[in-house]
């Protein structure tokens, strides 16, 4: 038998729910000679931190619908919404988005033949802007949150993927 929970204690109810978990297992605990032990501790991790982590989980369930790996969906969902974001609030990420937006247009007006060669630049060009300036890990609370919507509701508007969120998490996205 699997006992272990992570309760998150916001409120009464919250506190209520945990006795009521003692309440049921208890006797079969002891029953089984292996007593309950709980841990009662203060939260001290930050909401971007448990953000982080929730994106990072939901990467890896996303991969797993699509065939992907979780590093190939980081890479995606950073490019597809997280580079908006930082880009409308930070001045030198758009100078630098908008250095790779008008390569782009530039190669887009040469002829098919010289496209290809440039593409691979391009590609190179939109893999480093993401390195470099698509940090989840220096994102503002109400950046990252902004970002999670948008994955929450690619997943499952797109894909028709329902994302997991933990109990342990659900503080991050309340």
């Amino acid at each position: 038998m699997d006992l272990k929970q992570t309760f998150v204690i916001k409120s009464f109810a919250d506190v209520m729910r945990v006795h009521s978990f003692l309440g049921q297992h208890h006797s079969d605990a002891v029953g089984d000679n292996k007593p309950l032990v709980v841990k009662v501790d203060q939260k001290e991790e930050t909401r971007t931190k448990a953000q982080n982590r929730l994106i990072h989980m939901w990467f890896g369930e996303i991969a797993k619908h699509t065939g992907d790996t979780p590093e190939q969906m980081k890479f995606l969902m950073k490019k597809k919404f997280f580079a908006s974001i930082i880009v409308r609030d930070n001045e030198e990420s758009k100078e630098q988005y908008d250095s790779v937006i008008q390569f782009k247009k530039v190669i887009e007006q040469m002829s098919e033949k010289e496209q290809n060669h440039y593409w691979v630049q391009y590609n190179n060009l939109v893999k480093m802007f993401v390195k470099d300036h698509l940090k989840t890990h220096k994102a503002t609370t109400k950046q990252l949150s902004e970002f999670c919507d948008k994955i929450h509701d690619f997943a499952s508007i797109t894909l028709g993927l329902y994302l997991t969120c933990p109990d342990d998490l659900k503080w991050v996205i309340n």
